[in-house]
């Protein structure tokens, strides 16, 4: 979030309201599998499992007492009625008290806008309220992601144009909007994205299988917002002590503690926490997450930092000093009193 970077200025000037937590590591390389290990609440010591078995992030919010809100912008591909994405169930779309699905009524361009609308809407009802926002983000065709009239100025062209363009328009522009335009005295917004993106010559830019997968699929934003400083201060020592050490397995971990569960409960199954520590090996699962061709996940080891260290022709060299994964994915919100303690 330099202040010089050309594709997330906004972000940038709102950076001390933020807590970074740098170059991140996605649950999966692919939106299908990272989201379903988020809502999930999975863990890495027994991955399989845990996504049959564990109880959902709606189940865990219900019992602690706050409203639940699902917001999915990257619903309008799906055109059969009734159809969910991301390995959703009617059981679980059932369990969510408040269900958005923004379909292609609304513009490519406008379904960010619309999202924090909503997201606005929903904290400032009062209550109690844990919000999932599945942003539409920067999706290929990256022209659709902006108006047509509307120019990031990262001196590219053609393709990575088109993706500055989206990302400054969907997930600058508007993450900004919502930190400016919420109350966040009881409230706490981590920010992700669903995968990284690879551009390089005849390899996918993400949702690559078993050998042929690169790391920057994997390769994810990390920012937490929140108006409450004692928490502010407990992320911003974790971000100081792991930097570019965070990962998708220690956002559940997070929430619990938010919800109010307890400590122990909650290390009983989880190692790394975004208010704890992050000491878990940094790696992303591909393929079957459901034990249903094998018992034993495909994991990829992953370094952060590469994002920052490989010299290529490609977006991430071309936009200087910027963090172009900031694209797509979800924004888990809590809002609401104090942390209840759970029974």
């Amino acid at each position: 979030m330099s202040p010089r970077n050309p594709v997330t200025p906004q972000l940038a000037e709102l950076r001390s309201r933020l807590i970074d937590f740098g170059p991140a590591v996605s649950g999966s390389n692919c939106s299908l599998q990272s989201n379903a290990l988020l809502r999930f609440m999975a863990y890495p010591r027994d991955l399989i499992q845990s996504v049959k078995a564990s109880p959902t992030v709606w189940q865990y919010a219900r019992r602690a007492g706050y409203r639940t809100v699902f917001i999915d912008a990257q619903a309008g591909f799906v055109t059969v009625y009734g159809k969910l994405q991301n390995y959703m169930t009617p059981a679980e779309a059932i369990s969510i008290d408040r269900f958005y699905k923004l379909d292609n009524a609304i513009r490519t361009h406008d379904l960010d806008d619309e999202l924090v609308n909503i997201v606005l809407k929903e904290m400032s009802v009062g209550d109690p309220v844990f919000i999932y926002a599945n942003k539409n983000g920067a999706h290929f065709p990256y022209s659709d992601g902006s108006p047509a009239e509307f120019a990031s100025d990262a001196g590219t062209s053609g393709t990575l144009q088109s993706y500055a363009n989206a990302v400054r328009w969907s997930t600058d522009r508007t993450l900004s909007r919502l930190i400016d335009g919420a109350d966040w005295r009881d409230a706490t917004m981590i920010y992700t994205s669903d995968h990284g993106q690879n551009f390089s010559v005849g390899r996918l830019t993400h949702c690559s299988s078993y050998t042929n997968v690169d790391p920057n699929e994997a390769i994810v934003p990390m920012l937490v917002s929140t108006g409450d400083e004692e928490l502010r201060a407990r992320f911003e020592k974790v971000a100081t002590q792991y930097p570019n050490m965070a990962t998708h397995f220690a956002i559940a971990p997070t929430l619990l503690e938010l919800m109010g569960y307890r400590p122990s409960e909650i290390s009983a199954r989880y190692e790394s926490s975004l208010l704890h520590s992050l000491t878990s090996q940094l790696q992303f699962v591909t393929d079957d997450i459901l034990g249903l061709v094998s018992n034993r996940p495909a994991w990829h080891s992953v370094d952060p930092t590469i994002q920052k260290g490989r010299q290529r022709l490609d977006l991430l060299v071309t936009l200087t000093n910027s963090r172009p994964n900031i694209c797509e994915g979800g924004i888990g919100c809590v809002a609401g009193p104090e942390p209840i303690s759970s029974e």
